[in-house]
C-alpha cells in the first residue's frame, strides 16, 4: 500500500472516531489487528488541513489541535460563539452511520466500529453544531450552569422554548429538551462531578466540562 493512501485511511478513521464520541455514542467491540501499524502520529500539515474548515460546513468542522489526543482549539470555538449569526445555521446533521458502514466496508482499514446507542435512548436525535461543541474528551472546559445557558441561546433559535430534562447520573450528564419554530433541540451538559445524590439546583452549582447539541429527526 501507498503511504499516500495509508495516511488519508488513517486520518478518516481517526476524524470519524473522534466525531463518534463527540455524540456520546459509546463503542463496542472495537477490534485492531495491527495496532502499532495503525497509531502512527499524523503530520502537522495534514493536522492544518482538517482545520481549515469552509465557511459554508462550520456547523460540522471540529477545530482539532491534537488529533492524537482529541483536543480542539477552544479559541476558535471562542471567537464562532462571538461572531455566530444564526440566520446562516442550518442545524442539519452528519450521517454517522453511512460514515461507519463506508469505514468497515474499507478493506483497507485494520479496525471495525460498532456502535451502540444512545445513552439516553433519543434514538431520533442526531448531533448538530459539532463546529460549536465543547467536547470534555483531551480537553480541559469549566463552565458554570448560567454560562452553558448562555451559550446554547447564542446559537439555537431565538423562540426556543424549554419544556423538559432528564438526568443520566452514570454519565454526570443533564439533558435539556427545548421547542422552537425551526423543531425539537437537546442540549447536553456534562458536569465535572458526581451528582448521584443531588437535587437539580445543587446540580447546577457544579462546573460543566462539556456543551454538545442534537436535534430531533423523524
Amino acid at each position: 500500500m501507498k503511504r499516500g493512501v495509508k495516511s488519508e485511511n488513517m486520518k478518516i478513521k481517526r476524524k470519524i472516531l473522534i466525531t463518534i464520541s463527540i455524540i456520546s455514542l459509546l463503542f463496542v467491540g472495537c477490534s485492531n489487528t495491527n495496532s502499532n501499524q495503525n497509531m502512527k502520529v499524523e503530520s502537522k500539515q495534514e493536522q492544518n488541513e482538517l482545520n481549515k474548515a469552509s465557511l459554508d460546513d462550520i456547523e460540522h468542522d471540529v477545530p482539532y489541535a491534537n488529533l492524537d489526543t482529541g483536543e480542539i482549539d477552544i479559541e476558535i470555538i471562542n471567537e464562532r460563539y462571538n461572531n455566530v449569526d444564526k440566520q446562516k445555521l442550518n442545524y442539519d446533521a452528519i450521517d454517522i452511520e453511512a460514515l461507519v458502514e463506508e469505514h468497515n466496508n474499507n478493506p483497507d482499514n485494520m479496525s471495525k466500529i460498532y456502535i451502540a446507542e444512545q445513552p439516553n435512548s433519543d434514538t431520533s436525535y442526531k448531533t448538530i453544531l459539532e463546529g460549536y461543541s465543547y467536547i470534555s474528551e483531551g480537553n480541559v472546559f469549566n463552565f458554570t450552569y448560567e454560562e452553558a445557558i448562555e451559550l446554547a441561546k447564542k446559537v439555537l433559535p431565538d423562540d426556543i422554548e424549554e419544556v423538559d430534562y432528564t438526568l443520566n447520573k452514570e454519565l454526570n450528564t443533564e439533558y435539556k429538551y427545548y421547542t422552537s419554530s425551526k423543531g425539537n433541540f437537546r442540549v447536553d451538559l456534562r458536569y465535572a462531578n458526581d451528582f448521584s445524590n443531588k437535587d437539580i439546583d445543587e446540580i447546577h452549582k457544579d462546573s460543566i466540562i462539556a456543551i454538545s447539541y442534537s436535534k430531533e429527526f423523524k
